[in-house]
């Protein structure tokens, strides 16, 4: 039973480190991996980065989920190489993730027809990376209304 997005963020966090792939998980804004000199790379990211909803007896959570990689770019044709590599990956990484959350039986509802977007990015990281992200909303029953 999942009572709060303390509990989500959580369960969808083990998912992700489960993933053959990845190496480093986090939740919050993403440009937060620039203050960990010791981030291992590939990562699953997730950040709430619209407002939750209340509607009726369910919580809809409004999730960004980000799967980052260092770029190598030793020369122009391995960096284009690596950066579709990198995207193929993370593609196929948040779709596991999204499916083992869709076979959750905690969870009620998750929205169809994710876009992923990818990127390539080496002023924003501390790191050069390239990689995805997606937005998802979850439905999740409401059990109680207290603060725990």
């Amino acid at each position: 039973m999942i009572e709060n997005y303390s509990q989500l963020a959580n369960r969808i966090l083990d998912y992700a480190i489960k993933q053959e792939n990845i190496h480093q998980c986090g939740e919050g804004d993403i440009y937060e991996i620039n203050n960990d000199p010791n981030v291992e790379f590939p990562i699953f990211w997730m950040a709430s980065t619209q407002p939750v909803q209340e509607l009726g007896n369910y919580w809809v959570y409004n999730l960004t989920f980000y799967y980052v990689d260092r770029l190598l770019i030793d020369s122009p044709r391995e960096y284009s190489t690596n950066s579709i590599n990198i995207s193929s990956a993370g593609i196929s990484i948040l779709s596991n993730i999204i499916h083992k959350i869709k076979q959750d039986d905690d969870i009620y509802k998750i929205d169809s027809g994710i876009s992923y977007s990818t990127f390539n990015d080496t002023q924003v990281f501390a790191d050069h990376c390239a990689g995805v992200f997606c937005n998802v909303s979850l439905t999740v029953p409401k059990y109680k209304n207290c603060v725990s």
